[in-house]
């Protein structure tokens, strides 16, 4: 399963927060945000650092999105 942002730009800009701001203010890496903005796959401990900094509910900010299983789909053909 891949945890993906839905919002997370648009709370971080509401706050008057850059990308390395809110990086610096959570301990988290530059690249995590970048990543997490583009709606890659966060941990699941990144996903609730970032909810409990902005006080939120997980699904107000993210969404688990199921990733196929390339093994199981090769065995089928």
């Amino acid at each position: 399963m891949i945890i993906a942002t839905k919002s997370l730009a648009k709370r971080r800009i509401e706050q008057g927060l850059s990308r390395s701001e809110l990086a610096r203010t959570l301990s988290l890496s530059h690249s995590v945000i970048v990543r997490a903005e583009q709606h890659k796959s966060v941990s699941p401990k990144t996903a609730k650092i970032i909810c409990d900094f902005f006080k939120v509910a997980f699904d107000e900010i993210f969404e688990i999105e199921e990733v196929e299983n390339s093994v199981a789909t090769n065995e089928n053909n």
